[in-house]
C-alpha cells in the first residue's frame, strides 16, 4: 500500500549537495547523512558523546560549553564520515594545498582543516544540512508541483 515511500529511504550511500558560497562562488560540498542512516558516523558520534548525553540525562543544563563540546566532536567526525568530496572550493591564493586555479582539491586532510577553520555558524550550517533528511531526497521529491501539475491534480 505504501511502497511509494521507499523513494524517501536514506542510506549511508545517499549524497546531498550543499552550496556554500562562503567557500567560493560555485563551491559545493558532497555530504553523506549525519544520521543513523550513516552507521559509521552514528556509532562514533554516540560513543564520543556518551558522557555528555549521560550528564544531560542526569539534569545538566545544555549550555554553551556542552554545545561547544558537541560541535568539536562533529568537527572530528565530519571529515571522516560525512564530507565525501567537494567542487570549486577556493583557497588562499598561493597558499599551501591550493592549485594553480586557486582551488583546494578534496582530501581528508583538507576536509579536516576546513572543519577546524570554519567559523561556528558556517560549521553549524554544514551540520544542519547533513542532518536534514530532505537534503537527501531526489530533486523531483522536494520540488513543489508546477502550475500544470496542480491543474492536473485538480482535474482542470
Amino acid at each position: 500500500m505504501f511502497e511509494n515511500l521507499s523513494r524517501f529511504e536514506i542510506t549511508r550511500d545517499s549524497v546531498a549537495e550543499l552550496r556554500m558560497r562562503e567557500l567560493g562562488q560555485k563551491a559545493v560540498l558532497l555530504l553523506a547523512p549525519a544520521t543513523d542512516a550513516n552507521q559509521l558516523y552514528h556509532s562514533n558520534f554516540m560513543k564520543l558523546t556518551a558522557k555528555v548525553r549521560k550528564d544531560i540525562s542526569r539534569g545538566s543544563n545544555v549550555d554553551s560549553e556542552i554545545l561547544e563540546t558537541l560541535r568539536n566532536i562533529q568537527r572530528q567526525l565530519f571529515p571522516l564520515f560525512v564530507i565525501r568530496g567537494w567542487e570549486a572550493v577556493e583557497g588562499e591564493p598561493g597558499g599551501e594545498g591550493v592549485d594553480e586555479n586557486g582551488m583546494v582539491p578534496f582530501s581528508r586532510e583538507a576536509a579536516k582543516e576546513l572543519c577546524q577553520k570554519l567559523p561556528d555558524h558556517l560549521f553549524d550550517k554544514l551540520t544542519l544540512a547533513a542532518g536534514a533528511p530532505e537534503q537527501f531526497y531526489g530533486e523531483d521529491e522536494i520540488s513543489p508541483p508546477s502550475a500544470e501539475e496542480l491543474d492536473d491534480l485538480a482535474g482542470n
